[in-house]
């Protein structure tokens, strides 16, 4: 193993956690599970308390304006919340990505710390279910 596999596999988890998974070839299940467990739950906690810092510092290397979204996909959100709230946002998180997720909470005044909180307990719950799951699927590959 070489230090930039562990590297990039941490900053991945914290972008797009799902796609880490691919990354940790050659890993064990608990260096898998810990490393992306930690890079999710860093992910989520810097964008919690530095999003919108991000996000502006972004738009003006780019150039670009901040574009809303279109009024059906607000709706569609703000459905979601009223019917699932922080809860259900985090149990999707895996598939949407903390930067996504955290953009939710924060657009629905939640606290980074309950942010934080609800994240990491489903980052942890989801890191175990498919570190164990990488592991199953190589032994029955091999």
């Amino acid at each position: 193993m070489n230090v930039w596999q562990y590297v990039s596999v941490f900053l991945l988890a914290g972008v797009k956690f799902i796609f880490s998974f691919p990354f940790t070839a050659g890993m064990g299940l608990w260096t898998t599970y810990f490393l992306t467990l930690s890079g999710g739950v860093a992910g989520v906690a810097v964008f919690s308390y530095f999003g919108n810092e991000i996000g502006g510092w972004i738009s003006r290397k780019t150039g670009r304006k901040r574009k809303s979204s279109p009024f059906s996909r607000r709706r569609k959100t703000v459905h979601f919340w009223k019917k699932f709230g922080l809860l259900g946002v985090a149990i999707l998180l895996p598939f949407i990505s903390p930067p996504v997720g955290v953009g939710v909470a924060i657009a629905f005044r939640e606290e980074p710390k309950r942010i934080i909180g609800f994240f990491a307990a489903s980052l942890a719950i989801w890191g175990l279910l498919f570190s164990v799951f990488k592991e199953v699927l190589i032994e029955w590959i091999a």
